[in-house]
């Protein structure tokens, strides 16, 4: 067991004690798909609960819980969605929303918000390679994503980046884009990097975006070359 994994399964057991009715957490995003980058990457954890009302009282406390455990995280920060069963065929609908990291903290009640559009894309990597920590396999709980559905999330993704991402964000989500174009696979920023190189992408490009990635340079707004790598991507999921 790796050490995201092991902390991920303590935030599991200590959101199960206050949280009744747990049916499913999962791990997901990097630490799953194999790119996590110890205190640069993300502990993503998708957590599914039964369909009975939870009072903001017992979500406030949940929120305590992760504050509390903060310390002993191997990446940048947590960032944990929860959501009820029904939800997992509604993908946008959520109960909350937490991002904790170093200096930042957003906090998200599902009943304040309309909904969250990256609970799409949250259930599609569960659905790749998720791991279940509690419950059953993400592809026996939650449905699969139209195929058009994940491309124009892709496109909007990486419209925003373009805006408001650093250069090794919008670069290689644009990878990871490209696989999932070619391929319907999902795979984790630096995977996806290796592909879009064995694609013909621009190495200079992708490997200082790699290098950005792995902290060995420092990151930056997109470069013309960047933005006109992600624009073309872009494109390309449009066709």
């Amino acid at each position: 067991m790796t050490a995201v994994e092991g902390y991920a399964r303590r935030l599991d057991v200590a959101l199960g004690e206050v949280v009744d009715g747990l049916i499913a957490t999962y791990l997901h995003g990097s630490a799953a798909l194999g790119g996590f980058v110890p205190g640069r990457s993300d502990v993503d954890v998708l957590v599914v609960c039964g369909d009975r009302p939870i009072g903001r009282n017992r979500l406030t406390t949940a929120v305590q819980t992760l504050q509390s455990m903060t310390g002993g995280c191997p990446g940048r920060g947590v960032e944990l969605s929860m959501v009820a069963r029904r939800h997992v065929r509604e993908p946008w609908t959520f109960l909350l929303h937490v991002s904790i990291s170093t200096g930042e903290e957003t906090i998200i009640f599902g009943e304040d918000r309309g909904g969250d559009p990256d609970l799409l894309m949250h259930y599609v990597a569960c659905r790749a390679a998720g791991i279940a920590l509690r419950g059953p396999a993400a592809m026996e709980l939650i449905g699969p994503v139209a195929r058009a559905d994940v491309l124009a999330y892709l496109r909007a993704e990486l419209a925003w980046a373009l805006e408001q991402a650093p250069e090794a964000y919008g670069v290689l989500n644009a990878c990871r884009a490209l696989a999932y174009l070619d391929r319907d696979e999902v795979l984790s920023k630096i995977d996806g990097a290796r592909y879009a190189l064995e694609r013909g992408a621009p190495q200079q490009l992708i490997s200082g975006a790699l290098a950005m990635q792995w902290g060995d340079q420092p990151d930056h707004p997109p470069s013309l070359a960047a933005r006109r790598f992600i624009i073309e991507v872009g494109d390309a999921l449009s066709a």
